[in-house]
């Protein structure tokens, strides 16, 4: 197995498991203290390694060398990546896919690719049950050198300042500290664009790439880079003190169901995020719900606004503003808006998430929403096709 492959195979169980190994401890040594490092559990017994909860990851990462990759209008739509020791795997692209040149970190279009690169792959943890299975592509990486680590794919959880000036930002689920130097000595950039970002840029929400090589085992892990590759802030910096109706954090709780299955889209993708009941009104994460449906989804910072769009119709939701109503898609060029419906509940930003009513996919036309005890199922007409 070369460099590349054994990379992909450590990184990838790292991720699936959050990277919570805990490093075996001699009961005799003495462990520096660590500041940052999660408080001991009070009932646990002198000697007890106490075992963080486990939790699905944001993202999976996955290795493959490009079978297929499909096209509409010369867009790329979805690239078929074959998997040493798995099944192939059929990543769904869309417009917010994120395409990086790992040894350079500069954008690439992924119409740029080509059947027998390698590449890496950070997609949904949800996947169809399909043969092959299908997944929803958030980045896919390329040029990754064989005596290199692959930049990795992250969003901040908390940030602090270090006392060398640099930062210390946790991710992926609290089971990571990636840690910089100071500004002076760290290269940070932001995606696609030319502006000038600096560590002060950085915000609780961001997604960014960041290059490094050792991950300490302990819990969280440790790393430290000099790289990072700034993404665009959106949705995380949504409701921002802009929207009208600012979600409040102690309404909102999920379904009571004893075996709830969460939410299921299009009859066999089973998303990781689980529904929430906030005045009465069944509430999803509107971007997964949206993307795994093949949908885009924009947002208006200024409106405080997001859009979803398919090929016929397009819905703009607005951060505390009860009303939903769907028109056909520019490329249509049809009228027929549909009449503006209540659904009980306002948008609202929490956890760098826009959630609606379920139901606010009905509105779009050709959706079907089914709530009961165990789950919500949002189905797409033509999926039944």
């Amino acid at each position: 197995m070369d460099k590349k492959r054994l990379f992909a195979a450590l990184m990838s169980a790292s991720m699936l498991c959050g990277i919570t190994a805990l490093a075996v401890e001699d009961n005799n040594a003495a462990a520096p203290a660590d500041s940052n490092a999660p408080a001991a559990d009070p009932a646990a017994a002198p000697g007890d390694v106490v075992q963080p909860e486990e939790t699905m990851p944001e993202r999976v990462l996955t290795w493959g060398k490009i079978k297929e990759i499909t096209k509409e209008e010369d867009a790329v739509t979805a690239i078929t990546i074959a998997r040493e020791g798995k099944d192939d795997l059929v990543l769904n692209v869309s417009e917010q896919t994120i395409g990086l040149d790992s040894q350079n970190g500069q954008a690439i279009g992924l119409e740029s690719l080509k059947e027998g690169d390698d590449i890496y792959a950070f997609h949904s943890p949800a996947t169809t049950m399909s043969l092959p299975p299908q997944s929803a592509a958030e980045a896919i990486i390329c040029n990754v050198p064989q005596d290199a680590a692959c930049a990795m794919l992250h969003t901040v959880e908390k940030l602090e300042k270090t006392e060398e000036g640099g930062l210390s930002i946790l991710t992926d689920n609290g089971s990571l500290y990636i840690r910089t130097p100071k500004q002076e000595e760290v290269d940070i950039q932001p995606y696609r664009t030319r502006n000038i970002v600096t560590l002060d840029d950085v915000k609780v929400g961001d997604r960014f790439f960041a290059w490094y090589g050792v991950v300490a085992e302990s819990y969280p892990g440790q790393a430290f880079t000099e790289k990072l590759v700034l993404l665009p802030g959106e949705p995380a910096e949504v409701g921002n003190g802009n929207a009208a109706d600012p979600a409040p954090q102690n309404n909102n709780t999920p379904l009571p169901a004893a075996a709830k299955t969460g939410i299921i889209v299009d009859g066999d993708m089973v998303l990781t995020e689980m529904p929430i009941e906030k005045n009465g009104v069944t509430m999803v994460p509107l971007r997964s719900v949206a993307e795994v449906l093949g949908c885009t989804v924009t947002w208006n910072q200024d409106e405080q606004s997001a859009t979803i769009s398919d090929n016929a119709r397009q819905l703009t939701v607005y951060l505390g503003k009860d009303s939903f109503m769907s028109i056909p898609a520019p490329a249509v060029n049809a009228v027929g808006a549909t009449a503006p419906v209540s659904l009980g509940c306002a948008p609202y930003a929490e956890d760098g998430r826009i959630w609606v009513p379920a139901k606010a996919f009905e509105t779009m036309v050709g959706y079907t929403v089914t709530i009961d005890s165990t789950s919500v199922q949002i189905t797409h007409e033509k999926a039944a096709d």
